[in-house]
């Protein structure tokens, strides 16, 4: 009690010196430096904006994406598939790109996490999402339509309906996911190369591979498209395809665009986006380098 007595009367006595010499005296009520008290991260908004609300756009547009191209089997006119895949991933990665960047299908998340672009709890995080998105795109379009007048394969993609051969399909399968993350690449992702109009080039790369691979492959390319489909109407016939093929190409395009295609150095592999959640406070100088996004990389996915 005496020690705590005297260290008042010492703290009274500076503060009357320093007020007679005009200075101003800040009470500190923590060793915590007042500046990163100032800059105390919200933990909650901070993982709704990283984590949970990219998810919520990838499952949205992945619906509307799967919902169309599903509905433009009804037709079964190529042209008509083509068109109605193509125009509405357009508007798919136009409205979920600021929040999300767009990615709808699995094998352009797994293509940028190879490139850096995301980490690799994300990339998971983005295909489960997108996966629920094209099951619950497949089971409305099946609710919609009436299937009495239709193949039962109208919904679903496959090869053989096409009298190709598996290897031909899967190669087939790996050079269009390839080609597809490479646009991407060059006109979303890359610094110097992506412009406002990729969503309408990424739309008219994929109208067109249906068109040239349609009647031969089927041209899948999006393993949520094709596995949405497959658990609605429990057909799983030629699947294997549609998902070692796609992700084969996706791994190519990744590994290419590092060594070869890209603009500029690229970030290594990130396993973890969730390390610049803080749980409280930090050092001020920290936060502002560790809290804030790196690069354009991040910041675009």
């Amino acid at each position: 009690l005496l020690s705590a007595e005297r260290k008042r009367n010492e703290d009274d006595r500076s503060a009357s010196t320093a007020m007679e010499n005009g200075q101003v005296i800040t009470e500190s009520t923590s060793d915590t430096p007042p500046l990163a008290r100032t800059q105390r991260p919200n933990t909650c908004r901070r993982l709704y904006q990283i984590a949970l609300r990219p998810l919520i756009a990838e499952f949205i547009a992945g619906f509307l994406h799967v919902f169309i191209a599903i509905l433009t089997g009804v037709s079964g006119n190529l042209l008509v598939t083509a068109f109605g895949a193509g125009l509405s991933l357009c508007v798919a990665i136009a409205i979920s790109c600021d929040i999300s960047g767009g990615h709808i299908n699995p094998i352009v998340s797994f293509g940028i996490f190879l490139s850096g672009g995301i980490s690799f709890d994300l990339m998971v995080g983005y295909i489960l999402s997108q996966l629920l998105g094209g099951i619950s795109a497949a089971g409305m379009a099946k609710a919609l339509v009436n299937e009495t007048a239709l193949p039962s394969t109208w919904a679903t993609v496959h090869f053989s309906t096409h009298h190709q051969t598996e290897s031909l399909a899967v190669v087939t399968e790996v050079l269009l996911a390839a080609c597809l993350v490479i646009v991407v690449y060059k006109t979303v992702l890359d610094v110097d190369g992506k412009n406002s109009f990729g969503p309408l080039l990424i739309g008219i790369y994929v109208t067109a591979a249906i068109f040239a691979a349609g009647s031969l492959s089927g041209a899948g390319i999006n393993p949520a498209r094709c596995f949405g489909a497959a658990v609605v109407f429990n057909d799983w016939s030629d699947m294997w395809v549609y998902v070692v093929g796609p992700f084969t190409g996706a791994g190519v395009a990744g590994i290419l665009y590092r060594l070869v295609l890209a603009s500029r150095n690229i970030p290594p592999l990130k396993l973890s986006a969730l390390k610049t959640i803080r749980p409280s406070y930090v050092d001020a100088e920290e936060f502002s380098q560790d809290g804030q996004q790196a690069n354009n990389w991040e910041t675009t996915f």
